[in-house]
């Protein structure tokens, strides 16, 4: 007797007699088929809208209406060899420029993202992580009344003029 397919999706056994669809070479039901192939769509929907925002926040900072050529390649080149992410340059061209202030007529292209962009995915993290610890500074701080007595230190040794 043949081993029944597994849906990877919900890891429950196909039926010979349930409707099935294959996706990868993978067997799916179809209520799983169409969330695997939603999910798919709003990922690549996703890096399209990453992509999008990424460019026009270059063409902002340089004052231009479209990408040079010199960094389209830049983008591709960091996207598919770096692995790095769009929304992820895009994080730290906004780190570079707009938390540390560097300058941007200095610049030609986005060469400084290889080298700032674990710097600045260690920025964001932690700043998440503080945006999601929310602290009151009034509840940290509590008020204590000290009373403090004035001592008058004299010099015995001291010699007063009014005494003599």
């Amino acid at each position: 007797m043949a081993r029944k397919a597994i849906c990877p999706k919900c890891n429950k056994p196909i039926e010979v007699k349930d409707n099935f669809k294959l996706y990868k070479n993978k067997k799916y039901h179809i209520s799983c088929y169409k969330e695997v192939v939603q999910e798919v769509y709003q990922k690549t929907n996703t890096q399209q809208d990453d992509k999008q925002e990424l460019y026009q926040y270059i063409c902002g900072i340089f004052n231009i209406k479209e990408l040079t050529p010199l960094i389209k390649v830049q983008i591709e080149k960091y996207y598919i060899e770096n692995e790095f992410t769009y929304s992820g340059m895009l994080y730290t061209l906004k780190y570079f420029f707009d938390v540390l202030e560097n300058d941007i007529s200095k610049c030609e292209g986005i060469g400084i993202i290889p080298y700032m962009y674990q710097e600045a995915k260690e920025f964001y993290i932690l700043k998440d992580k503080l945006d999601k610890t929310e602290f009151d500074l009034n509840n940290c701080v509590t008020e204590r009344v000290v009373k403090v007595k004035i001592k008058k230190l004299e010099n015995p040794y001291l010699i007063r003029m009014e005494e003599l």
